[in-house]
């Protein structure tokens, strides 16, 4: 069974090359980064960018903010099952 958790997305984009980048600039400015592919055949895929998989919306939202304010980008707390 898979635990829920909280994570941050950063952003979305319809090109996986400008995902890639985001990714790897978070990853190396120390960021839990990683890529959600979604879509595909009849629907256009999507790259989202998220950052880390947190226990508690408290913790999230304090990760999401230093990104907010560090990297200026949105990142919006999400809650996945």
């Amino acid at each position: 069974m898979k635990e829920s958790c909280y994570s941050i997305k950063v952003s979305a984009f319809t090109v996986e090359k400008f995902a890639n980048s985001q990714y790897e600039s978070l990853k190396k400015k120390g960021y839990d980064a990683y890529i959600e592919k979604e879509g595909g055949f009849a629907k256009k895929k999507t790259y989202t960018v998220m950052v880390g998989k947190f226990k508690t919306y408290k913790d999230t939202e304090k990760i999401a903010e230093i990104i907010r304010e560090k990297e200026r980008l949105r990142a919006e707390v999400v809650f996945k099952e």
